[in-house]
């Protein structure tokens, strides 16, 4: 019993660990970031970049409560609404900024 319990444990650490690196072969990930404050917690999206079927950069998309006051999500009709762009390390050439004020998170992501 015991082993078929450590089994299926493995099994499902795999899984997910598989499934952890599809979702890295797409190249973009999103991320919560560590706040002792849950207030304090923002959302990440990296965006993995590769070159001859090898990872190359890695550039970050850093989101917080946006400026309007909301606190989140359930204020809005659509989830990640309620975010603004804080922070990223895109490269210079690639307009942030503008293109989050005229999407949503998902079209940014693809976007970029």
């Amino acid at each position: 019993a015991q082993i078929r319990a450590e089994a299926r444990e493995n099994s499902t650490r795999r899984a997910r660990i598989n499934r952890i690196l599809a979702y890295r072969l797409a190249g973009v990930s999103l991320f919560r970031t560590r706040a002792t404050n849950p207030a304090d917690r923002l959302v990440g999206v990296r965006f993995d970049t590769s070159y001859n079927g090898r990872f190359f950069e890695r550039y970050y998309a850093i989101f917080g409560p946006g400026a309007d006051g909301a606190q989140g999500p359930e204020a809005n009709t659509r989830f990640f609404e309620w975010l603004d762009l804080v922070r990223h390390t895109l490269p210079h050439f690639v307009p942030a900024d503008a293109l989050f004020a005229e999407h949503d998170l998902a079209d940014f992501c693809r976007i970029v």
